[in-house]
């Protein structure tokens, strides 16, 4: 496949062939052999990504290669962002002059048969001279045409390139926007640390709050089973759990110097970002209306200089005609008589042929002025590129060493306030956390209770099943022993109407969870959600 990438300074495209598996190091180092330029120093830019560059371990495929619209990846090299970059690249790809190879009258003669004068009438010598005066004329003509034709080619070819150099330069300027926006969100992110920092401060943790939460850990007591299974005091209060409450002041101190010194923080990097703001959006905005002039220009001239070709390629081919009329002309009356009237129509042509042969060095002189303006403006735009690419390069470092500063002040402003903030929750939340604790050893103990008494309800209607059965059983054997068979009643004369008596029932509720204490709580205390025990099964059938 065929992999367009434009080297940046020159604002040429370069078409690099490689396998659908190739790797972009294979395209680093074909672009080596290409462009002179170090695999070490070149950076890669799609024009679709400008937020990354090609990373040499991925293949040409991860990144959407070959592509079906016109972009085009990007060549740049990191000398060029140091400040000798001009002297880095000489050959910007700058075309040289073009001036047009003039001819002699005896060179445009010397292939015609009109070289040599021959003999005869005055007349016909005449019109023989007219003749060697068009051919010079056309040989001429043909010489500038060849000058603006490549200076037209070489034209157009520079406007390409300064379109693609615009492209470059508005490929970095998309990259430092990307760079920008990167440290705005990390702004984005300290500034919304300090808000939550003051929003905690000024609600759950301010000082109403916090001394209202001290004093709730103060009042409430520990429930009567939860103290006799930690051993301690009936009536001991949550604040035994808070072994330091002067710490937990220090801590709440620690929380307001972290807010300030975020306000601190935040104010500072907020001017940093002002400046870097301002030196971004001037190197955004301001540039690129100069190279829209430029190729405009480029535009322009690259009309003008076809026009004059246009031009002269008329004259050429005006020329070129009243030669051939003359050359017919004498090859009809080689030695005969011309009449006065066709030798005023000659004269009249010859002097219309010489006006318009004053004119081709004015249109060639136009034609080379315009080609050295062009060739003047890929200078100007490669040189603009240039400081633009230095300019770029220098903000992007100043935003890549704030975006590494502000993130590690992001990280450890965040771990600080969940740090900090997180153990005053903790203590405050005391209370409630012990109170829906004591909710939940209730729910479980209630539940528990219930189970039992469901158990021993199943099991106290086993019993009663089975001593129903097992009088029910003696009372069939008192009066029907002496109608059994022989065998039957052997059988159980050996103890068989004992091994035939029902099975007892037993429900084993040994295993009872002993991981919380025990706690009653009146009902009136339960939640509103607090689920209803289970509903006690019904009593069995009779057998």
């Amino acid at each position: 496949m065929l992999v367009p990438v434009c080297h940046s300074l020159r604002g040429k495209v370069i078409e690099i062939e490689l396998s659908e598996n190739a790797r972009v190091e294979e395209l680093r180092h074909a672009l080596k052999r290409q462009t002179d330029i170090e695999v070490e120093n070149q950076v890669l830019m799609c024009e679709w990504e400008p937020e990354r560059g090609l990373d040499g371990r991925k293949t040409i495929s991860a990144y959407g290669l070959p592509r079906k619209d016109a972009q085009v990846v990007f060549l740049y090299d990191k000398s060029w962002f140091k400040g000798d970059a001009a002297a880095a690249d000489s050959d910007v790809g700058i075309p040289p002059t073009v001036d047009a190879v003039l001819p002699s009258q005896e060179q445009s003669l010397s292939s015609s048969s009109l070289a040599a004068n021959p003999d005869g009438d005055p007349m016909q010598a005449a019109i023989i001279s007219f003749a060697a005066r068009f051919a010079f004329w056309k040989a001429t003509a043909e010489a500038y045409s060849l000058a603006g034709a490549a200076r037209s080619n070489f034209s157009e070819e520079m406007a390409k390139q300064l379109r693609m150099q615009r492209r470059a330069a508005s490929l970095a300027r998309a990259s430092l926007h990307k760079y920008f926006s990167a440290v705005g969100e990390t702004l984005q992110g300290l500034e919304e640390e300090l808000s939550s920092a003051k929003e905690d401060l000024s609600g759950r943790f301010n000082d109403a709050s916090f001394a209202q939460s001290l004093k709730d850990l103060e009042e409430t007591p520990l429930h009567p089973t939860h103290c006799a299974a930690a051993r301690v005091t009936a009536g001991t209060r949550l604040v035994i759990f808070v072994r330091n409450v002067d710490m937990v002041h220090g801590r709440l101190q620690d929380c307001h110097k972290l807010q300030a010194t975020l306000v601190a923080q935040v104010t500072e990097c907020r001017g940093l970002y002002a400046e870097l703001e301002h030196g971004v959006q001037e190197e955004i905005g301001v540039g690129s209306s100069g190279e829209e002039d430029m190729i405009s220009k480029a535009e322009a001239l690259v009309t003008t200089i076809r026009r004059y070709l246009r031009d002269v390629d008329e004259r050429k081919r005006e020329f070129a005609e009243a030669l051939e009329q003359l050359q017919a002309r004498i090859a009809e009356s080689p030695g005969g008589s011309v009449n006065g009237e066709l030798m005023d129509r000659l004269q009249q042509q010859f002097s219309e042929g010489k006006d318009a042969f004053a004119t081709l060095a004015l249109r060639d002189a136009s034609s080379a002025a315009g080609f050295g303006e062009c060739r003047a403006g890929k200078e100007a735009m490669t040189l603009a590129v240039i400081r633009r690419l230095q300019r770029v390069a220098a903000l992007q470092g100043k935003l890549l060493h704030r975006k590494k500063k502000w993130d590690a002040l992001l990280e450890v402003s965040r771990y600080e306030r969940k740090r900090l903030f997180g153990d005053l929750e903790t203590v405050l939340r005391l209370p409630e956390t012990y109170r829906a604790w004591c909710s939940e050893v209730h729910r479980r103990s209630h539940y528990f209770r219930a189970l039992v008494a469901q158990a021993e309800a199943v099991s106290s209607s086993a019993q009663e099943w089975v001593d129903s059965e097992q009088e029910r059983r003696v009372d069939f054997l008192s009066q029907h022993e002496r109608l059994l068979p022989d065998s039957l009643r052997r059988l159980l004369e050996d103890g068989g109407a004992a091994a035939a008596r029902p099975p007892r029932v037993e429900v084993d509720i040994s295993n009872r969870p002993r991981l919380l204490p025990d706690i009653h709580l009146p009902d009136a205390a339960l939640p509103a959600d607090f689920p209803p025990p289970p509903a006690p099964l019904g009593a069995l059938p009779a057998a």
